[in-house]
């Protein structure tokens, strides 16, 4: 079967956006910005978000992954990082990816913002990103 290559114009909410691209690049796609926009962020604190549409308050929320009330409030406000045994945990819990919950560094950002604009090249296996980096 021949892979079919499709564009198309999809008009999000922006809390979507990160699993969304997410999702594409798990595909093997890539995403395109509309020309009004440079760069998306990366990272925007999902968690409230996430557990808001789970209909969890923060109480029940740090219940389930094993954290007092007031270290889920101090991750929604970007207060305190997230371990990432707890990114792990948070989305178990919300059914969603560990990186929604994880705040990437200055390098990761360009990574990522080179990828979406098509300056940078993707590994298509460990194998070859070993290769790529040299190890």
């Amino acid at each position: 079967m021949r892979n079919a290559t499709i564009e198309a114009n999809i008009t999000i909410a922006a809390d979507c956006l990160p699993m969304i691209s997410e999702l594409i690049s798990r595909l093997g796609g890539a995403l395109r910005l509309s020309p009004k926009q440079k760069s998306v962020k990366p990272y925007r604190n999902e968690l409230k978000t996430l557990r808001e549409r789970a209909k969890l308050t923060q109480e029940a929320l740090a219940a389930a992954i094993g954290v007092p009330q007031s270290h889920i409030s101090d991750y929604e406000r970007s207060r305190r990082a997230v371990p990432y045994k707890y990114a792990q945990k948070l989305a178990r819990a919300l059914k969603a990816s560990p990186s929604d919950f994880m705040i990437p560094n200055d390098e990761t950002i360009k990574a990522i913002n080179e990828l979406e604009q098509g300056e940078s090249e993707r590994a298509s296996s460990l194998e070859e990103a070993y290769k790529k980096l040299g190890l």
